[in-house]
């Protein structure tokens, strides 16, 4: 019986302020077989979080010995708190058949890929700037804000070569269509269905053995 691999996809996105990026993982996430990560950090917890809803919370102490173990995909410290992405967690996930998305900055993304070949990196741009400068302002975002956040993402342009697609958000159903159809081609490819070619190849030798 031919069986086909059950593994979910590791997506990791990321996109310059106000591309659209969590409005676009909203949309993803509304398909059951389709999450967006949880992430380990050392913060304390406010009253409204929820452990491993919000966070996996750790102590300083629990996360360096995470990073010491090798236990995290990507990780960062920032003003003075530990966030990063427990290894056991994704592949979990992904042996359940979910497909998981990482809401990433651009080197946390690329310290992804290193380590986890099979993701599948896409960067998520604007139409035009004025369309990007619109709607930060629709956010309410003031105009040093905007300026520091275009001046920002000019570096981060640097980094998109080491992205495997580009999708431009202009109309949201369509740039979420378009993901989709990444995620689909992703699942197709041979290294996700080993098996199921290994099984094929066990039931040709039976078929030539009847023959």
């Amino acid at each position: 019986m031919l069986t086909k691999d059950k593994k979910g996809v590791l997506i990791v996105i990321s996109a310059f302020g106000g591309a659209g990026k969590g409005t676009i993982i909203k949309e993803l996430i509304k398909d059951e077989h389709t999450i967006l990560s949880v992430s380990a950090t050392s913060r304390v917890p406010r009253p409204d979080d929820e452990e491993g809803v919000t966070y996996f919370f750790k102590t300083r102490e629990e996360f360096e010995n995470m990073i010491r173990g090798n236990e995290l995909l990507e990780w960062v410290e920032f003003c003075g708190n530990y966030y990063g992405t427990p290894r056991s967690y994704i592949e979990d996930k992904l042996l359940a058949n979910e497909n998981v998305i990482l809401e990433l900055e651009e080197v946390g993304a690329i310290k992804v890929k290193e380590m986890y070949k099979d993701a599948v990196l896409i960067f998520i741009l604007p139409p035009n700037m004025n369309e990007l400068i619109s709607r930060l302002k629709k956010r309410g975002e003031n105009d040093e804000y905007i300026s520091k956040r275009l001046k920002k993402s000019i570096d981060e342009a640097e980094l998109i070569k080491h992205y495997e697609y580009v999708v431009v958000n202009d109309i949201l159903e369509d740039t979420v269509e378009d993901i989709k159809k990444i995620i689909y081609v992703a699942k197709s490819k041979v290294a996700k269905n080993q098996k199921l070619i290994d099984d094929i190849k066990e039931e040709l030798k039976n078929v030539t053995t009847i023959i």
